[in-house]
């Protein structure tokens, strides 16, 4: 089974977190069940690091240092042990240092469709 992580916050910076929660839960027309949620709440495994890492693109780089996902794939047993140790490190109320939270974005122009664009989202 796959899942997916999603963190609901607001981009209204003077909203309180309960603000946010509550007009969640009165807006939320389905659940998640008990097992899925313990499922979502758990740390990341090794698998499901590897599963990450077998669908990234070889050639493409993972963030702004430049290192690609193949440099991830061939020291994969050497890093991943240290990546899950920090991720799963964190307390779940941490904050992230502000350099983590900064991305570049890009908007790519499609030649074919003139009308049409992509945004690409790089963060550190």
């Amino acid at each position: 089974m796959t899942t997916t992580r999603v963190c609901i916050t607001s981009n209204h910076p003077s909203a309180p977190p309960m603000a946010v929660r509550d007009y969640v839960a009165s807006n939320l027309y389905s659940k998640i069940p008990i097992d899925i949620w313990e499922q979502l709440e758990a740390p990341f495994t090794e698998t499901e690091l590897a599963i990450v890492l077998e669908t990234l693109l070889k050639g493409k780089s993972l963030g702004p240092d430049g290192l690609t996902a193949r440099y991830f794939k061939v020291f994969d047993s050497s890093l991943s042990p240290h990546f899950l140790q920090t991720v799963n490190g964190m307390a779940p109320n941490a904050q992230f240092p502000p350099l983590m939270l900064r991305a570049a974005i890009t908007v790519i122009q499609n030649h074919r469709k003139t009308q049409h664009s992509a945004v690409a989202t790089e963060l550190n």
